[in-house]
């Protein structure tokens, strides 16, 4: 029959697309969304922590002190010097540069999230648009049929009802495929929303997953090592550590020096007045500038860091605490991760077997036997659903396999390579 499009055979890949569109590989995607401005914003937070730390462990300014006596004339003029000798200002450094590293493994944790959300959002807009494809490409089979029933229809050879019934059924298509091509038009802007340049065109690439087989222990292992929230938990302890350290240097006190000069009267001697009446004795004040060298140091009797010490002991327990508590979770979530992995991939490969025994055996028998008068247009267009429903299932299932893929990598917090 000329008028028939049979659907046998057909798979994912050939459904129709407009080549006039350009593409975006999830590549490209990607290289994008590395020139976006989050990126420079943690950028810029983890700058600002690292000038932070720094700040912290400066040595203190010197400071100028002068001052003057009036009774007696005294002066003085003195430049004063905390001394850092107990390595206290050290220790803060160190753990500026911890902080810095935490801030540093933070920043891999959100742009890793980042990325997987966007590639996800990806697979998800590729699968879409795969649905829309399948939708139009059942409504062109439709059409060809509806073509061909109004020309029997006219030559008396077709009833009226098989193509008002055709026509119904492409009105619930056409309704189905503009419900996708809003879904289409939803997912590109979730993926826009991660790109500096809006996504115009098309999403190209391949929803089936090349994994044969993955190992929940191994995957389990290489999250361990590679998972940035537990770099970010260990560098936070050794920050904690090296602040009880710094606390802990708060009971020795750190003397400040002071140096300069002093310049005061140290007493008169007699003088001959140049005036008017000859002999007349006067005395004048004598002036000396001397050195000053001066030691100030803090006892520590109530503040003796006891409190700070305290506080960061504390803050390590709760972070030894939290990074077993996130151990715990990773394994979990890589387990499940594996898990659903199998549990879908195990699905599509039984579904793909089902459907190469069965083919187009279906549409086959349905458009010879309505060609012969056993079946009626509502078997067949049941035939034509069944097999559009079958190519969407097949796309759903692709798409989950996809997804939890997707899942895997991120809860690893790499890609994983099987």
């Amino acid at each position: 029959m000329r008028w028939f499009l049979c659907l046998c055979g057909f798979g994912i890949s050939a459904l129709a697309q407009d080549v006039s569109a350009p593409e975006w590989t999830e590549a490209r995607v990607l290289e994008t969304f590395s020139r976006s401005s989050l990126g420079a914003s943690l950028d810029a937070r983890m700058a600002a922590i690292e000038a932070q730390g720094r700040g912290r462990a400066l040595v203190a300014n010197p400071s100028i002190n002068w001052s003057r006596e009036g009774a007696g004339y005294t002066e003085f003029l003195q430049l004063e010097q905390a001394l850092p000798i107990t390595g206290r200002l050290r220790l803060l450094r160190e753990a500026g540069r911890a902080a810095t590293e935490v801030a540093g493994a933070g920043r891999e944790l959100a742009l890793w999230d980042a990325r997987s959300t966007l590639r996800l959002a990806f697979y998800q807009l590729l699968a879409g648009q795969q649905r829309q494809a399948s939708i139009a490409l059942t409504i062109q089979t439709l059409e060809d049929v509806a073509k061909i029933l109004r020309v029997r229809e006219k030559e008396g050879e077709g009833s009226r009802y098989d193509r008002l019934r055709a026509d119904r059924e492409m009105v619930q298509l056409h309704a189905d495929l503009r419900l996708a091509e809003a879904q289409v038009a939803q997912l590109r802007a979730q993926v826009n929303a991660f790109l500096p340049t809006p996504l115009v065109g098309r999403a190209a690439g391949k929803l089936e997953d090349a994994t044969a087989k993955l190992d929940a222990e191994a995957v389990a292992a290489q999250a361990m090592m590679a998972r940035a929230e537990l770099r970010v938990l260990d560098r936070t302890v050794a920050a904690f550590k090296l602040e009880e350290q710094a606390a802990y240097k708060l009971r020795l006190p750190e003397p400040t020096l002071s140096a300069g000069m002093k310049r005061a009267n140290v007493g008169t001697a007699p003088a001959t007045y140049l005036g008017t009446l000859p002999n007349q004795p006067n005395f004048r004040n004598i002036n000396d500038t001397s050195f000053v060298v001066g030691l100030n140091v803090a006892l520590p009797t109530f503040n003796k860091g006891q409190f700070e010490v305290a506080r960061f002991t504390a803050e390590q327990r709760a972070a030894i605490s939290q990074r077993q508590l996130v151990s715990q979770r990773i394994r979990a979530e890589v387990a499940g991760a594996v898990e659903s992995w199998q549990i879908r991939r195990a699905a599509l490969d039984a579904y793909r077997a089902e459907q190469q025994q069965a083919g187009g055996e279906l549409l086959r028998i349905a458009r010879v036997a309505y060609q012969e008068g056993e079946l009626g247009i509502l078997e067949l267009l049941d035939a034509i659903r069944v097999e559009r429903q079958a190519l969407l299932r097949l796309v759903d299932l692709e798409a989950a396999v996809k997804e939890a893929r997707i899942e895997i990598d991120r809860v690893v917090g790499a890609e994983v390579q099987p």
